[in-house]
C-alpha cells in the first residue's frame, strides 16, 4: 500500500540547510511517529546508505564505499563502543559523506 509522506517545509528547510553545512542530524521521537520514513524522504536524491544499529552484523563502513549519505536506524541499538566511537570519528573525518 503506498502512502504520501508529508513533511512541513521548514523541517525541510531546516534539514537540508544542516545537511548542505556537513552537520549529522538526529531525529528522536517514540517508536511509530515516522523518523526512518521522513529521513528516507529527505535523503532520496542522495546515495543513501541505511544500517539497522540493532542489527547482530552491525559495523560503522568505510568512507567512500559507494554512499554519501549514512543513515543509522535504531540508534540506540549501538551499544558497543567502538561503535560509537567509530561513528565520531566518520562524522568528524569525512564531512562530505554527511550531504
Amino acid at each position: 500500500m503506498a502512502h504520501t509522506v508529508i513533511i512541513p517545509r521548514a523541517l525541510k528547510q531546516k534539514i537540508t540547510r544542516a545537511l548542505i553545512r556537513g552537520r549529522g542530524v538526529l531525529f528522536s521521537d517514540p517508536c511509530g511517529f515516522g523518523k526512518t520514513t521522513v529521513a528516507e524522504k529527505l535523503c532520496a536524491q542522495t546515495k543513501l546508505l541505511r544500517l539497522p544499529a540493532e542489527s547482530m552484523d552491525f559495523c560503522i563502513p568505510e568512507k567512500n564505499q559507494g554512499w554519501n549519505t549514512l543513515l543509522v536506524d535504531d540508534l540506540q541499538g549501538m551499544t558497543r563502543e567502538c561503535d560509537q566511537k567509530n561513528l565520531c570519528a566518520l562524522i568528524r573525518e569525512c564531512p562530505d559523506c554527511r550531504r
